[in-house]
C-alpha cells in the first residue's frame, strides 16, 4: 500500500486556462493535453496499492481525442478523454465496477493541491474525471469544493481571478453532458446502482425506490464546484446524519466472504458502538450475531465505504502551461473555528455528537451553540481550548522532572565521593589531606597495602592519627527544591509548577575504585496551568541501583538504573460562556530510568577539571483514566507512553581549598549540552463521556537541544569522628523550549 506524498514541489511558475463543465470561449484561443500528474500537495494525497494493481502515481490521463471541447459524448462511459486510476484495465469506457476512480484522501483543515502538465493543441480539449474522495480528517465533512486554478498552497489563483477572468467557464447544472454528481456509495444508500437493480444494503424497506443519496454539486462562479447537502434521503440521514464520516469515524460491519475476489463482500449486520444493527437500522440480537461471527466466512471491519463519496466532473483545458484543481473540505461551524490541531480534535469530538446513529447527549448542542455564541473569534478557540484535555504534554514533562532529580542527586553523591570528599578510593582524608598534592600522594602510597606503606602513610599526614583509612561503606542523604515554568506550545497549554524530592542510599567499595549503591526518592511537583485551566500533582517514589569507577583524576565511570512509581491527580477548570465545571481525575504511571556517563579528569594546578558525556533514558507508561464532575465535558483519555533519550557534552571543573580549622571546600562547576534523540510528535486517543466518538490529541514535539548547567559547594570536616561532606547545589536547564527548570539542594554524606 502506497499514498503520493503531498509536500514535493517541482515547479515554481504555474500558469493555466482550465474550464469545468461545458465552456464557450470566445476568440482564438490555444488549447491544451493534459499529459501526468506532476505532483500534489497539501492536506491529502492520492491513494494507490501496487499489490492491489493500482500503480503510482494512483491516476493516468487517457487523451483518445484532442481539440473535442463539448463533444466528450452525453454520459460519462462516451468520454473520449478521461482521468481515472491507474489500473491496467481501467478505461473511459470501462463497464461499470471496473475501479476506475481516482482515489483522492482529504487528510486535514486545509486544501489538497493535485498539480497536472499540459501540451499545447491548438484547441479545447475536454476532459471526464472519474474520482472519489475519503474523508480522513477527522471531522465529519458538509460538503467540499472542487476549484480549479493555478499555483499550490497561498500561491494559488482561481481562475475567476482578474488575470484570468473570461478565460475559462464552469457549467455545474445537473443534466447536460457532463453531469457533475457527488454521490455516496450506492451499494450502502440508494438503488439502480450501476445501471442494475441492486438496492443499497441501508435502503429503508419502506416499499418506494428513494434514487441514489447524493451530494449536489453547485456552481459558484465559473471555476468552483461546490457539494452540498442535496437529496439525501431519509434512509442517510437516521444512520449518518447530514454529513460524510471521517474515516476514524466509520462504525465497523460484520461481513460475508463471498469467495470472489472481483466483488465486494455482503455485509450482514453494523455496531452502533453499543448495539449491532440490521439494513432496516433495528437493533440485532446478540446471540444471532454470535453465532454469524462463528462461520469461518465472515469478519469484523470497519465499514469504509461510510468515509467516501463518488465524484464525477469535467474540465476543458486551454492555453495551457499547467494547472491546479484543488480540493478543499468543508466542516460544521464549531470546527471551523478551531485554529490548531488541537482545537480541530476538540471541536471534531463535539461535533461528531451530530452524527445520527451515535445518539449522544443533547446537551452537546448546547455546548456548540455557547461556543459559537461567543463574540470574537478568539474567544471561541479559547473555549476550545479550555473544553479538551490542553496540557497532557506536561504528564511526561513532570514525571520526567520527577525522574530526573533523584538521578542527579544520586550522581552527584557519586562525584563528591570520587572526588575524595568523603573519600577516594584509596583513603579517606580529613582537612589536612585534601589539597591536589596530598590527594596524589595518598593515592601513590596506598597502592602498596603493605604494613610497611601503610606506617610511611600515617607518618606522612601527622603523628596525631589525623588521615584515615577510608572505610568501604558510606551512606548519602539528599533534599531539593525546585521552581520552574512548562511553556506552552501550539498544541499544549504550559504550567508554572515548583516541587521538591528527597533520596538516600547506601554504597560499599567492593573494589579499587569501585563502589556499588542502591538508593530510594520520594518526589512530588505541583503544576499550576496557565489561563486558570487546572492543576496537575505528581508524586512518585523511585528504587535505584548504582555504581561508579574512578578516582578524582584519571578515568571515571557512573551507571545508575531506576524504576518509578507514580501518582497523578489532575483537576481541569472548564470555563467559558455559561459553563464553569470542574473535571476530576487521577491515575497511576510507572517510568523505567538508566543513565549511563563517564569523562577523564586532570590535575591542573589546584584545580581538577576534564570533558564528560553521559546518557540517560526514560521511559514512562501513564494508565488511561476517566474523569468526573464535568457532566458531558468529563473526558476519557487512553494510555500514554513518554519515552526521552538524551546525550550530554560537556565537563566540570572543582577547585578543592583547605581550611585554617581542618577542614575543606570545594566549589564546583559543570556545563553540559543536552541532545535530545526523542523528540517527535506523538497523540493520544481521548473522547468526551457523552456519547460521542473518539479523537485524537496531539502532544507536540520536545526541543531537541537546550543546556544543562550546575554550580556547588562541597564542606568537608569530620564530625563524631566520622568524616562527613555537606553540599549545596544549584542546577538549571537552560535555553530550552519545553521547559525552565531551578533546582536548589542540599546533601549529606557520611563513611563508616
Amino acid at each position: 500500500m502506497h499514498i503520493m506524498e503531498s509536500n514535493l514541489f517541482r515547479r515554481t511558475t504555474l500558469s493555466t486556462l482550465v474550464a469545468l463543465g461545458c465552456a464557450t470561449l470566445g476568440g482564438q484561443a490555444m488549447a491544451g493535453e493534459v499529459l501526468d500528474l506532476d505532483y500534489t500537495t497539501g492536506d491529502g494525497y492520492v491513494f494507490y496499492d501496487e499489490s492491489d494493481g493500482l500503480y503510482e502515481p494512483g491516476l493516468k490521463i487517457i487523451t483518445g481525442q484532442t481539440n473535442n471541447d463539448d463533444a466528450n459524448g452525453t454520459t460519462p462511459r462516451e468520454a473520449l478523454n478521461c482521468i481515472l486510476s491507474n489500473r491496467e484495465t481501467s478505461f473511459c469506457d470501462g463497464p461499470p465496477r471496473s475501479s476506475k476512480r481516482v482515489k483522492n484522501h482529504l487528510t486535514g483543515m486545509g486544501a489538497f493541491d493535485t498539480v497536472y502538465t499540459t501540451a499545447s493543441t491548438g484547441g479545447t480539449t475536454e476532459y471526464f474525471n472519474y474520482g472519489k474522495l475519503t474523508n480522513d480528517t477527522g471531522a465529519r465533512l458538509t460538503g467540499f469544493k472542487v476549484i480549479v486554478g493555478t499555483g499550490t498552497g497561498s500561491d494559488f489563483v482561481a481562475a475567476d481571478d482578474t488575470t484570468l477572468a473570461g478565460l475559462l467557464s464552469l457549467d455545474g447544472q445537473q443534466g447536460d453532458n457532463q453531469d457533475p454528481r457527488a454521490n455516496v456509495p450506492c451499494g450502502l444508500f440508494g438503488s439502480g446502482c450501476a445501471h442494475t437493480d441492486e438496492v443499497g444494503y441501508f435502503e429503508l424497506q419502506d416499499g418506494t425506490d428513494d434514487g441514489n443519496d447524493q451530494f449536489t454539486f453547485q456552481l459558484d462562479g465559473t471555476d468552483t464546484l461546490v457539494a452540498v447537502r442535496g437529496s439525501i434521503e431519509d434512509d442517510y440521514l437516521a444512520v449518518v446524519g447530514d454529513g460524510i464520516l471521517s474515516s476514524n469515524q466509520v462504525p465497523d460491519g460484520l461481513f460475508l466472504d463471498d469467495g470472489d475476489p472481483d466483488t465486494e463482500d455482503d455485509l450482514l449486520y453494523w455496531y452502533t458502538g453499543t448495539e449491532w444493527r440490521d439494513g432496516n437500522n433495528d437493533p440485532v440480537d446478540q446471540a444471532t450475531v454470535d453465532a454469524e461471527m462463528a462461520k469461518s466466512n465472515t469478519y469484523v471491519s470497519e465499514i469504509e465505504d461510510m468515509a467516501n463519496v463518488n465524484i464525477n466532473y469535467s474540465f476543458d483545458v486551454a492555453d495551457i502551461n499547467g494547472f491546479t484543481v484543488r480540493f478543499v473540505p468543508m466542516f460544521s461551524p464549531i470546527v471551523t473555528a478551531a485554529a490548531s490541531e488541537y482545537q480541530f480534535g476538540v471541536a471534531a469530538g463535539l461535533d461528531s455528537s451530530a452524527i445520527s446513529f451515535l445518539a449522544a447527549d443533547p446537551e452537546y448542542a448546547t455546548v456548540i451553540n455557547d461556543v459559537l455564541a461567543l463574540p470574537t473569534a478568539a474567544e471561541q478557540q479559547q473555549a476550545l481550548e479550555r473544553i479538551g484535555t490542553s496540557y497532557l504534554r506536561n504528564f511526561g514533562t513532570q514525571g520526567f522532572l520527577i525522574g530526573r532529580d533523584q538521578f542527579d542527586q544520586v550522581l552527584s553523591h557519586l562525584s563528591r565521593s570520587r572526588m575524595g570528599t568523603t573519600g577516594t578510593a584509596s583513603g579517606q582524608m580529613n582537612a589536612s589531606a585534601t589539597s591536589v598534592e596530598d590527594i596524589s600522594a595518598i593515592r601513590l602510597a596506598s597502592s602498596d597495602s603493605s604494613p610497611q606503606a601503610l606506617a610511611g602513610l600515617m607518618a606522612g599526614t601527622g603523628s596525631d592519627g589525623s588521615m584515615a583509612i577510608t572505610d568501604r561503606f558510606s551512606l548519602f542523604f539528599g533534599g531539593s527544591i525546585s521552581q520552574g515554568e512548562m511553556d506552552s506550545t501550539t498544541n499544549g497549554a504550559g504550567a508554572d509548577y515548583d516541587g521538591y524530592s528527597l533520596t538516600g542510599g547506601a554504597d560499599y567499595r567492593f573494589f579499587e575504585n569501585t563502589r556499588l549503591g542502591a538508593a530510594i526518592g520520594y518526589g512530588e511537583n505541583d503544576a499550576s496551568v496557565v489561563d486558570n485551566r487546572g492543576d496537575l500533582t505528581v508524586d512518585g517514589t523511585t528504587a535505584m541501583l548504582y555504581g561508579s569507577y574512578g578516582q578524582a583524576t584519571g578515568p571515571f565511570v557512573d551507571a545508575a538504573a531506576g524504576y518509578s512509581w507514580l501518582d497523578y491527580e489532575n483537576d481541569r477548570h472548564i470555563a467559558f460562556g455559561s459553563y464553569d465545571r470542574m473535571a476530576e481525575s487521577d491515575t497511576d504511571g510507572t517510568q523505567k530510568s538508566f543513565t549511563l556517563g563517564g569523562g577523564y579528569n586532570f590535575e591542573l594546578g589546584r584545580v581538577i577539571a576534564g570533558p564528560s558525556a553521559r546518557f540517560e533514558y526514560h521511559n514512562l507508561d501513564i494508565d488511561g483514566y476517566e474523569e468526573t464532575g464535568a457532566g458531558v465535558l468529563s473526558m476519557s483519555v487512553e494510555d500514554m507512553e513518554f519515552k526521552s533519550r538524551t546525550m550530554w557534552f560537556g565537563g566540570q571543573v572543582a577547585m578543592p581549598m583547605d581550611l585554617d580549622n581542618g577542614g575543606s571546600l570545594r566549589p564546583h562547576a559543570s556545563l553540559h549540552l543536552v541532545k535530545e534523540l526523542e523528540n517527535s510528535a506523538s497523540s493520544v486517543q481521548t473522547n468526551f463521556t457523552g456519547g460521542t466518538l473518539p479523537f485524537s490529541t496531539p502532544l507536540d514535539g520536545r526541543d531537541d537541544e537546550y543546556f544543562h548547567a550546575g554550580l556547588g559547594l562541597d564542606a568537608n570536616f569530620t564530625s563524631f569522628g566520622q568524616p562527613m561532606t555537606v553540599s549545596l547545589n544549584y542546577d538549571g536547564t537552560l535555553d530550552n523550549d519545553d521547559y525552565d527548570e531551578h533546582r536548589g539542594s542540599v546533601s549529606i554524606s557520611m563513611a563508616f
